[in-house]
Parts: structure tokens; sequence; C-alpha cells
């Protein structure tokens, strides 16, 4: 394990976060999508990404892993509101700025955090996103979604028993399994879900109320703004956010760079990919 740290944001919220390798390292913040928690940024992962240099700090979000957790089903934030918590942790962190690596929600978050706080971010990696969400914030994207709802796809059936750990593994496999696409790695699902279950302090939370938290205003229109090296990450066969979604995300990002990965479902980039995605996020610190 890394060095946990809990961060008080907000009355009563406290964020935990993990660091891994040298404190003098490239800062690299980690964001998992909703229905996850840190450790869905897996420890082999994160080893490779500590061996090309980065200080590696992955983040559970309200109703994640071991960070605070709200009341079921009535979660009483938004998504600038976690982009808030980040850029906290990093200010109290004294890491200053942080190349941003999020994937789904966590991308979106990471959005929001260049926009919003962008003096807290030195670059960012954007995997499984979308530069609009379904409704009014979409637009021209409505057409583009897949036949999954974005807010209901982590929950394809009502979870077993909660004090079953064997059940909720398989559950949370078969969750990952049904939009993994072809690439989609049993072993990955089985290892991270398994840690999942063991650290998360609220499951029902983390698996109901990031599903339900607003995004606030569009943000659309702001994308242009980010002026910081940009890398899209998107799987070829996501039934969340079609491979549409990330062309048109770095077509809204003046320079970003777009790379589609072969057989990949939607958020857990499976190991076969790993290499080309630590290179890509290394190389924004060449940019």
């Amino acid at each position: 394990m890394g060095e946990l740290t809990f961060t008080t944001t907000d009355p009563g919220v406290r964020i935990c976060s993990e660091s891994f390798g040298d404190r003098d390292g490239t800062p690299l913040v980690l964001l998992h999508g909703a229905g996850n928690s840190m450790v869905y940024w897996d420890s082999q992962l994160v080893n490779a990404l500590v061996a090309k240099g980065f200080h590696v700090i992955r983040v559970d979000a309200r109703d994640a892993g071991r960070s605070t957790s709200s009341p079921l089903g009535a979660p009483d934030y938004s998504l600038p509101d976690l982009a808030r918590d980040i850029a906290t942790v990093i200010r109290v962190g004294g890491i200053g700025r942080a190349v941003i690596a999020g994937v789904s929600q966590g991308a979106s978050i990471a959005q929001l955090l260049a926009l919003d706080h962008a003096e807290r971010v030195s670059a960012l990696c954007l995997i499984s996103t979308t530069p609009g969400i379904p409704g009014e914030e979409a637009g021209d994207l409505s057409p583009l979604f897949g036949t999954m709802d974005v807010r209901t796809a982590d929950t394809p059936s009502a979870p077993p028993p909660w004090g079953d750990a064997e059940a909720l593994v398989t559950h949370l496999v078969d969750t990952e399994r049904r939009y993994g696409g072809t690439a989609f790695d049993e072993e990955l699902a089985e290892r991270d879900a398994r840690e999942d279950v063991e650290l998360t302090i609220d499951l029902p939370a983390q698996l109901t109320n990031p599903f339900l938290v607003g995004s606030g205003q569009p943000w659309r229109a702001r994308l242009g703004l980010i002026d910081v090296p940009v890398l899209v990450v998107h799987g070829s066969q996501d039934p969340i956010f079609p491979p549409d979604h990330g062309r048109a995300l770095a077509a809204e990002i003046r320079g970003a760079e777009l790379v589609v990965l072969d057989g990949v479902g939607h958020a857990n980039i499976p190991p076969v990919h790993w290499p080309e995605l630590v290179a890509g996020i290394a190389s924004l610190r060449e940019r």
C-alpha cells in the first residue's frame, strides 16, 4: 500500500488519497469513475506510472472508497464540488500543480478542475468521457449516446446482500464485463473488485449516489479555454460514450491528442493497453 492521507474539504467531508513514489517526482492525480473507488486505478498500473518518474496520488471521491459518504440516494453535492475537493487535496498536500488523469465521471471532474481551478493543473488525461452528458448539456451529442443509460450502467441488476463479500465481487465483475468490450480482462476486474469490497466503507452509497449527482452548469462551451497539454483516451467499443464522444472532446480542446484503444469498452483499461496509456501520460510532460 501507499501512504494514506485524509483531507477535510468541507465541514464533515474527508477525502481519502493514497500516494506512491518519490515526492520529487512529477505529481499525477488519478480520479476514478462513478460506482468505483481509487483501487480501480490498479496498483500494478500505479507502479508502472511510478517507474516513469511520477509521484502518484489516487483519490477516493465523496461516496467512494474510504472517503465520506452521504445519505443513500441523496447526495448533497455536484460535480463542481467534487472538482473543488480535488483542488483542495492538491493545495493542502503542497503539490502546487499536477497532471490529472480521470476515467469517465472522474474525467468530467478533471475537465472542471482545469476550467475552475486551472492553477492546480499542469496537464490532463481524459479517459472514457464526453464534453456533454445526456439532456440539455449534451446538445448535438444527444444522438451519439450508446444504448446504455449512463446513470444506471453500473447497476444492471440488484446487488446481492451487502454482507456477502464473494457475491458482491461477482456482481461487480459482472457489471464491469457488461460494458468492458472484447478486450475485457477478467483477472483485472476480479482483483480490483475484491480490493474494492474489502476497503470501501459504504458500498451501497458508492454504487448509488455518484449516478445521482448533478453536473452543474454545462461546460462544453468553455473547453476551448483549457491551455495545458491534453490526451484524450477512448475505447473503440465504449457502449456508454461511443467513440465520437472522445473525438468531439478532443476537437473542443486546442492541441488535444486523441488515442482510440481497439476492443476497449467503457472505463476500465485492460493491461494489454497499459504500456500505451503509461507512455501517453508520460508524454504530457514533454508537450
